[in-house]
C-alpha cells in the first residue's frame, strides 16, 4: 500500500523575512551548466557601468526609473564565487509580472555605498564602471555576458 506523501515545504517566520529582502530572479539561459528556470538569490551588487548619459536632474535622482535604467549592474549571485557575478539590467530589481516586490533597494544600496566611500557618481563617463569596492582589475565587461 502506497502512502500519498505532501509536497508542501514548511516555512518559518525567519525564511519569509529573509525572502523579503533578497530578490529572486528567474533566469533563462541556454548553458548546459544551469537548467532553464533556474531560481537565483541576488547577494548585492559589485559595480555599475553607465550605458547612456545621464541629464543633469537624472544625476540626483535614485528612485528614478529613467536614471536606474541608464546602467547596468555586475550582480553577485548568492551560494556562488565572485567569478560567477554577471551583468544584469535595472528591470531585474523591478517588481515581477508574478507579483514578487521589488528589490530595487540593492540599486540604492549600492549607489550609498559609493556616495559614502567619498565617489561621485554623477561624475561618471558613459562606458565607465564604478565598483563598491574600488577598482576590480582585469575585469572588463566583454568577461561576462549581460
Amino acid at each position: 500500500m502506497s502512502m500519498a506523501k505532501s509536497s508542501k515545504k514548511a516555512t518559518n517566520k525567519r525564511d519569509i523575512k529573509s525572502k523579503k529582502k533578497t530578490l529572486v530572479k528567474k533566469l533563462e539561459t541556454d548553458s548546459d551548466s544551469h537548467s532553464e528556470g533556474e531560481e537565483y538569490v541576488v547577494e548585492g551588487i559589485l559595480g555599475a557601468m553607465l550605458c547612456s548619459p545621464l541629464d543633469d536632474d537624472e544625476a540626483y535622482d535614485l528612485q528614478s526609473h529613467s536614471f536606474c535604467s541608464k546602467w547596468i549592474f555586475y550582480v553577485k549571485w548568492e551560494g556562488y564565487h565572485k567569478k560567477d557575478s554577471t551583468w544584469q539590467l535595472f528591470d531585474t530589481f523591478c517588481p515581477q509580472q508574478d507579483g514578487q516586490g521589488s528589490s530595487t533597494h540593492f540599486v540604492t544600496d549600492f549607489f550609498a555605498g559609493i556616495k559614502s566611500s567619498g565617489r561621485n557618481w554623477r561624475s561618471t563617463l558613459v562606458g565607465q564602471k564604478i565598483w563598491l569596492d574600488g577598482t576590480i582589475p582585469g575585469l572588463d565587461c566583454a568577461d561576462t555576458a549581460y
